[in-house]
């Protein structure tokens, strides 16, 4: 199956591109008219679409919840990135800190117990 559908059947997207593991994906798309476009990851409020480098709202497509943006007519390059949400982000920092930190006492308890 294609990473990516259009919703009106002149439009044509070319060079569809995914790196870093899924999460970056782009392409390039003309179209006569309008078209709503699905791209086929799940949708989730970490996921940031770009038209022309201009955020563009996305919605949940489908009993499936696959993504969905309105793309206007002409030539645009299309960019998904998951940039994750808040929540994420910051546990991945606390996650982070903690391990420093254990690793700083368990650096610290072995040069103490040298000493003693």
């Amino acid at each position: 199956m294609p990473l990516v559908v259009s919703t009106n059947l002149g439009t044509k997207t070319s060079s569809v591109n995914e790196s870093n593991y899924g999460r970056s994906i782009s392409f390039k798309m003309t179209s006569q008219k309008g078209s709503q476009v699905v791209i086929r990851r799940y949708y989730f409020p970490g996921w940031n679409i770009f038209v022309d480098e201009k955020l563009v709202s996305a919605k949940p497509f489908g009993k499936e919840g696959l993504i969905e943006i309105n793309v206007p007519s002409g030539t645009h390059v299309v960019r998904a990135l998951w940039q994750g949400t808040l929540v994420e982000n910051v546990s991945n920092w606390i996650s982070f800190v903690a391990f420093a930190l254990v690793l700083i006492f368990l650096l610290s308890y072995k040069k103490l117990k040298k000493l003693l």
